[in-house]
């Protein structure tokens, strides 16, 4: 979450950027009346009318040659986005998604709710299939997930560009604050999946880091985490 009126002026300036705040805490109502739709509950619960209104108002006040969404929580916005531009629309997509909830389902001993993580599963990978063919181009961020979707996507709009960040830039010092720093890269949503994909990766990373860096900290991280 980020409050936008507390990023510097001239940022706000710059990019333009806008905000509308959304509640996407899981909502037992609306999850049983989930079953009733053929919508993904997963992805539903993303979905801001707040949020799609400013979308259009943007759309029509500038012109864009291109339009990204940042994983296939924000697809929802697909038909605004058609209907007030010309724009080529890209999706960087984050994950396959509907994968973390499998894993989840199986990875689960309780009976319902493992029938329950199925059944999200599975709506959440029929939404996915679909909706990835109405981009005009996907980007993802593993050569892994570039492979999966070539089985529903064209290869010649699509490839792979890996997140990553040039070490040489950062240079590590003994006086920086690695567990705050580290805290600022920690980002907390309503999917089990994602925070439990980020609480395994971030184990993994520390466990190096230590081997690495032993005059660093890191317990006092993992367990706030």
């Amino acid at each position: 979450y980020v409050n936008i009126n507390k990023l510097p002026a001239d940022y706000i300036q710059k990019t333009r950027i806008k905000a509308a705040e959304a509640d996407t805490r899981i909502k037992w109502y609306a999850a049983l009346l989930n079953f009733f739709s053929r919508d993904s509950y997963n992805i539903s619960r993303f979905y801001s009318e707040y949020f799609n209104r400013l979308l259009e108002k943007t759309l029509k006040e500038n012109e864009f040659d291109i339009i990204q969404l940042e994983s296939l929580f924000t697809t929802p916005y697909i038909s605004t986005i058609r209907k007030n531009t010309k724009a080529k629309i890209v999706l960087r997509t984050h994950n396959v998604e509907h994968t973390i909830w499998q894993k989840l389902s199986e990875s689960s001993n309780n009976i319902i709710k493992k029938w329950y993580l199925k059944f999200l599963s599975k709506r959440l990978c029929q939404y996915e299939i679909r909706t990835i063919k109405e981009f005009d181009a996907l980007v993802n961020i593993t050569e892994a997930d570039t492979q999966y979707f070539k089985k529903y996507f064209s290869e010649g709009n699509m490839l792979t560009i890996p997140f990553g960040v040039n070490i040489e830039k950062y240079p590590v010092s003994t006086q920086v604050n690695l567990i705050e720093r580290m805290h600022d890269a920690w980002f907390t949503t309503a999917s089990d999946g994602n925070s439990k994909a980020w609480n395994s990766a971030a184990n993994k990373v520390c466990n190096k880091l230590r081997l690495k860096l032993s005059h660093v900290e890191l317990d006092e991280f993992l367990d706030e985490m």
